[in-house]
């Protein structure tokens, strides 16, 4: 028997790597994986932009430069091309007393040297989101420019798929297709998201802005714009209102200081005459604020707001909150809406808000919404109430197809809304006496000289959407090139998308723009470099 023969063999242990060259592969993998992963995260869920310009300004702003006031301490944002004569702002202003910055709250004149202009801010946008769901209307959304592929644009978005949009005194009415008649009928006003609303509104007049330092009071310009009306009121401080009486007492808004569609960003300027700019439309979308403080049990205040020739009032008297409305004519109130609220703690601050908005009214109690209301006009009733011409004058009139933002003439514009605070059953104290404006969506023409209403702003140039068409707006209205004025799309766009005319097709959407993740930079000191991030402006987008 023959036994196989083996043969012994000698392991010898494994030859492994440095440390060093094994560390030095891991983090090149590592970051490999890293570039890869970011790709795809950039491809596909999140990408960033920089914003360029000042069309969504404040919600979101471009190139701007940054102001806070000796004479207000308000802090403000001003549109770096009014300050120089070319297109591309400067890195640095110089503001001087023949062309200053005007504060918004005091209307003091500012001038500063080597003001810094500071860039847009930087924001993260959801991307192929709406692959998924749909859009939403008052989404920031950003898509693919129809006249210029190339280019990204961002702005609001009004008009969703198989609609109808017209704007009418600054808000949207959308009707269905299928609803379209002769006599108007199917129009519905649209109203914004409680959380997309309260970021949108745009400061009037604010009384702790109003100036206290002497070298700015002794001008008569600076008097507050809240006016006594009726009682016994005393100032103090220049920005608190007291009234010592129990007695029937009233402050009223400036009448001479109309409520308009003006914004800080806009400032108009000898130095810089934009040709597009128009002239200030009055607005009655408003948002009355104030802390109040009882000095005894039974206050009862009332506000009241008259505008689009009605009367629109919030009444709070014996635990009882009532939102009521009437025309000026009549003195028969229709109620709106009623709650059981508990206001009026002796020595105790109480937040109170009432909103006029979107043709609804709500009344707001230590931030809680205590009463709602709304009020269903079609666009012939807005037009009767809000202006001074009838709806069939706008229609017919032939003046108003050749003018120039012929809905801007005089007879149109709206009618200036007035506004007044009502207290009696208790001494009170009255701080943060607060206007805010809502959005203001504007008519205007198209460029190319006719004259000829743009799309979306009269009742011959209502915007007709498609099944996969939407209308953008951007929220500085006055000085947006947006889905009302857009020329033709480029040719491409015409023959392989969609050739219509002020719509973005679906296929043209990027995404939705969700947080505003690096703000401009802040200087260490006044007139300084800017190198510190502004955290503290970091904020989701609505």
């Amino acid at each position: 028997m023959v036994t196989p023969m083996t043969t012994t063999k000698t392991t010898r242990p494994a030859q492994t790597q440095p440390p060093e060259a094994e560390s030095i592969k891991e983090t090149l993998q590592s970051i490999l994986i890293a570039f890869v992963l970011a790709f795809v995260f950039r491809s596909f869920v999140v990408e960033a932009f920089v914003i360029p310009t000042g069309s969504m300004a404040p919600t979101l702003l471009g190139q701007h430069i940054r102001f806070q006031s000796p004479a207000s301490g308000f802090n403000f944002t001003v549109n770096p091309k009014d300050y120089g004569p070319g297109e591309v702002p400067k890195s640095r202003q110089s503001i001087t007393s023949q062309n200053p910055v005007l504060d918004p709250m005091s209307g003091a004149g500012l001038v500063a040297r080597h003001v810094p202009t500071r860039s847009g801010d930087r924001i993260l946008v959801l991307k192929y989101i709406y692959s998924l769901f749909e859009p939403e209307r008052f989404d920031v959304v950003v898509f693919k420019n129809p006249t210029d592929p190339p280019q990204n644009f961002i702005k609001r978005l009004i008009g969703l798929p198989n609609e109808d949009i017209w704007l009418v005194d600054g808000d949207v009415f959308v009707r269905k297709p299928d609803h379209a008649d002769p006599d108007q009928r199917g129009w519905h006003v649209q109203r914004k998201p409680i959380h997309i609303q309260r970021d949108v509104w745009q400061p009037v007049y604010y009384s702790q802005h109003h100036p206290i330092d002497s070298a700015f009071v002794a001008a008569a310009e600076f008097e507050p714009r809240w006016k006594a009306h009726s009682g016994d009121w005393e100032i103090e401080g220049r920005t608190t209102f007291a009234c010592a009486s129990s007695d029937a007492a009233t402050i009223t808004f400036d009448p001479a200081d109309e409520i308009t569609d003006y914004t800080a960003f806009d400032q108009t300027s000898p130095a810089y005459e934009n040709p597009r700019r128009k002239a200030l439309l009055n607005v009655s979308d408003v948002r009355i604020a104030a802390g109040i403080r009882p000095e005894q049990d039974g206050l009862k205040t009332t506000i009241s707001l008259a505008a689009r020739a009605h009367v629109f009032e919030a009444v709070i008297a014996d635990d009882t909150a009532t939102l009521r409305m009437r025309p000026e004519d009549s003195t028969e109130w229709h109620v709106l809406d009623t709650a059981n609220v508990r206001f009026g703690r002796p020595g105790r601050v109480t937040n109170v808000e009432f909103w006029h908005v979107d043709q609804s009214v709500s009344l707001w109690i230590g931030g809680e919404r205590v009463a709602y209301g709304e009020y269903d006009w079609s666009p012939e009733q807005r037009f009767a109430n809000s202006t001074n011409m009838t709806f069939e004058d706008i229609v017919d009139h032939e003046r108003t197809l050749r003018v120039p933002n012929a809905m801007l003439r005089h007879e149109a514009r709206p009618i200036p809304c007035a506004i007044s605070w009502s207290f009696a059953g208790s001494p009170v104290v009255l701080s943060r006496v607060d206007v805010d404006r809502d959005l203001h969506y504007r008519p205007t023409s198209y460029n190319s000289g006719t004259g000829k209403p743009a799309l979306a702003t009269h009742p011959k140039s209502i915007a007709h959407l498609g099944s996969d068409q939407f209308f953008v707006l951007g929220d500085n209205s006055a000085l947006s090139s947006d889905a009302r004025v857009w020329s033709p799309p480029d040719p491409w766009v015409a023959h392989r998308i969609d050739p219509g005319q002020g719509v973005v097709h679906r296929k043209l959407m990027l995404g939705k723009a969700f947080f505003v993740y690096w703000p401009s930079m802040q200087p260490l000191r006044a007139g300084g470099r800017l190198f510190i991030p502004d955290f503290g402006r970091m904020r989701f987008i609505r």
